[in-house]
């Protein structure tokens, strides 16, 4: 069974400027079924390309964890550990995720993490976000702060967004490999986005061709459909014992360092 039913609801609730930051939106309950459904995602993927579930770890990072919405239902095990640039969320999730050492770090490098502390990263909806060369900043600190055979799971728009969302710029997303788009309005509040954080397309052979200089890049699974995490006599419900969750439309990339 999933891990993260094993897990306590929380009780606090972010306020809906939080959700909104987050989500786009203001639904509370759509909030956590989505932070859940993510969580059953990577889970899977850690099973499947790291051979254990997420609380079988022992240092662990959300990368950008934001209110927590994700990180509240990593179960007890790992050592828990949660960054992000905005400093009201921090503090609201250092509220909801006690097990969790949480912080606020700034927008470009470094962490204030020593090298090869965790043994699996994962970052979900964040370099969907970056610029170029931010992105290429980010993922050489990550691969500082992972340790040898340290595994990460990091979200993009790839190749099945472009495909599906980005109509006549498709063509030019997919000769450029990374693509960058200016979407974001800002009024000048604590939660605005910072410069450099808009929407990025990759495309897998990008990923393949850039990120591999890096890290072993294990897998890109697609987003149109979650049967892709699944593998052999891994099912959903009632099949299985894995509770199905929606597409979650953007890709994930599986590395590994090496």
């Amino acid at each position: 069974m999933a891990e993260a039913n094993d897990t306590p609801k929380p009780v606090l609730t972010p306020p809906p400027e939080f959700i909104r930051y987050t989500c786009g939106h203001e639904n509370y309950e759509e909030y956590q079924r989505s932070g859940q459904e993510v969580f059953t995602m990577l889970d899977l993927a850690a099973r499947r390309y790291g051979g254990k579930g997420i609380c079988r770890f022992e240092r662990v990072l959300d990368f950008a964890c934001g209110s927590g919405r994700i990180m509240q239902y990593v179960p007890d095990g790992p050592k828990l550990y949660g960054c992000d640039i905005s400093r009201p969320l921090v503090s609201f999730a250092r509220g909801l995720c006690t097990h969790a050492t949480v912080y606020n770090n700034d927008f470009n490098p470094p962490l204030d993490f020593r090298d090869g502390l965790f043994d699996l990263v994962y970052a979900f909806s964040v370099f969907s976000h970056l610029a170029e060369d931010i992105e290429t900043q980010w993922l050489h600190e990550l691969r500082r702060v992972g340790a040898a055979g340290c595994l990460y799971l990091l979200t993009v728009h790839g190749d099945w967004v472009i495909e599906a969302t980005l109509g006549a710029e498709r063509s030019q997303a997919e000769a450029a490999g990374f693509y960058f788009q200016y979407v974001s309005t800002r009024d000048g509040s604590e939660l605005d986005f910072p410069i450099g954080y808009e929407a990025s397309y990759h495309t897998s052979d990008y990923i393949r061709r850039t990120w591999s200089r890096l890290f072993e890049v294990r897998a890109i699974i697609k987003g149109d459909n979650p049967c892709n995490y699944l593998w052999h006599d891994v099912h959903f419900a009632p099949d299985g014992e894995i509770e199905r969750f929606r597409p979650m439309g953007q890709d994930l990339v599986v590395l590994r360092k090496r």
